[in-house]
C-alpha cells in the first residue's frame, strides 16, 4: 500500500444555508491501493463528505485533495469512478447511451467506446434487453447497476461508493464485492460508505467511523460483529 491519495483535512461543510452542520472539521486519508469503509448513523456526514472527495461539494472550511490537486480537476476527475446513494440519468437515454455519453465525458477513445461500454454492462450483469430501454422504469437495483456500471467504465483507479449495495438482490451484493475485489487487485484506491457491516469487514482494509460531522476513530476492517458492537456503543 502506497502514500495518502485522498486527503481530507479539518473539513467543514453547512446545508441550508448554514443551519444544518454536516462535517465539523472531518479529516481523513486514504492510502493508494486501499479500500476503506466509511459506516456511521444516519445524518452523520457520510455523503457529504463523499460528494467533497468527488468535487460535487465545495467545503466551507479545511482542504480537499487528490494525490495534491483539488478533486474538481479535469485529471483527477478522468481518474475517477463515482456512483452516489441515489444515482440519476438522461431521460431521453437508453442505458447503452447513458454509457456511451459518459465515456465521451471522461475523454476516452472513440474506436474503444463500445467495447468498453459492453465490458461495463457485462460485469454489471444488467440484461441484454435492458440495455436498449430507459432507466426510467427500471428497478432500483437495475438503477443501481447501470450506475456501478458507469462508475467503473475505463477501469478507474479512484472508485468512490455510495452504499453501493441499494436496492440489490443477494447476487447482486455478491457483485459488488468481487468488483471491489477486482479493482483492489489492480492496484485501484477505493473509498466506500455503506450501512451494511458485514460488507464492510469483507471488502476493506479499514474502516472510519463518521459521528457528528467527525472522524471519531479509525481501525482495521476486522469482522462484522466487533464493528456492530462499536456502532451501537456509538449511536445515541
Amino acid at each position: 500500500m502506497g502514500g495518502p491519495v485522498i486527503s481530507v483535512d479539518s473539513v467543514r461543510k453547512t446545508h441550508r444555508l448554514g443551519r444544518v452542520r454536516a462535517l465539523d472539521g472531518a479529516s481523513l486519508e486514504i492510502c493508494s491501493g486501499e479500500v476503506l469503509g466509511l459506516i456511521g448513523p444516519n445524518g452523520s456526514g457520510k455523503s457529504t463528505l463523499l460528494g467533497c472527495v468527488v468535487g460535487l461539494l465545495l467545503p466551507d472550511a479545511g482542504r480537499v485533495t487528490v494525490d495534491g490537486a483539488a478533486p474538481d480537476n479535469l485529471d483527477v476527475r478522468a481518474r475517477l469512478g463515482w456512483l452516489p446513494e441515489r444515482p440519476s440519468f438522461h431521460a431521453g437515454m437508453s442505458a447503452r447511451q447513458q454509457l456511451e455519453f459518459h465515456h465521451a465525458l471522461l475523454g476516452r477513445s472513440d474506436a474503444g467506446r463500445a467495447a468498453s461500454v459492453e465490458a461495463a454492462l457485462d460485469r454489471v450483469r444488467l440484461e441484454a434487453d435492458a440495455r436498449q430501454r430507459r432507466p426510467t422504469r427500471f428497478s432500483q437495483g437495475m438503477k443501481q447497476r447501470l450506475g456501478l456500471a458507469m462508475a467503473l467504465l475505463g477501469e478507474p483507479d479512484l472508485i468512490v461508493l455510495d452504499e453501493p449495495t441499494t436496492g440489490l438482490d443477494p447476487g447482486g451484493v455478491v457483485m459488488v464485492r468481487a468488483i471491489v475485489s477486482e479493482a483492489r487487485a489492480r492496484g485501484a484506491t477505493i473509498l466506500l460508505s455503506s450501512h451494511q457491516l458485514d460488507e464492510v469487514a469483507r471488502s476493506c482494509d479499514r474502516v472510519a467511523l463518521l459521528r457528528g460531522g467527525c472522524i471519531e476513530a479509525e481501525e482495521s476492517a476486522g469482522d462484522a460483529s466487533r464493528l456492530e458492537r462499536y456502532f451501537d456503543q456509538t449511536t445515541p
